[in-house]
């Protein structure tokens, strides 16, 4: 059976949408003190990618608008395809757990 992998990489690197592609829109870049703030905020709840934060306490904490904007298009594009995964029968998952991530990053700045 197929072994899937999602890479968070594709949520905060930036991933492409269902949308019509257009190639004059370029995929924002995160600041590294967004990205940090996208891993902390960032939760894997059963198989669903999960964003803690709401939109006025992701721009509080230093998240662009643009930025949250394609981030949660980007968490529902990935989550969508692990429900159309799992309805095809994969039973077989890898996904990253960005708290974990998030706590081996916290723990080399030590």
């Amino acid at each position: 059976m197929k072994n899937w992998i999602i890479f968070l990489s594709l949520i905060i690197g930036g991933c492409a949408s269902n949308q019509q592609e257009d190639v004059s829109v370029t995929p924002y870049q995160y600041s590294q003190s967004e990205a940090d703030t996208l891993y902390k905020y960032l939760k894997l709840v059963d198989s669903t990618y999960v964003f803690t934060l709401s939109k006025e306490e992701a721009l509080q904490k230093g998240i662009s608008e643009r930025g949250f904007q394609e981030l949660e298009e980007c968490i529902s594009n990935v989550n969508q395809g692990i429900r159309e995964a799992i309805e095809d029968g994969v039973t077989q998952f890898s996904l990253s757990d960005p708290q974990e991530f998030y706590k081996k990053k916290k723990e080399n700045k030590k």
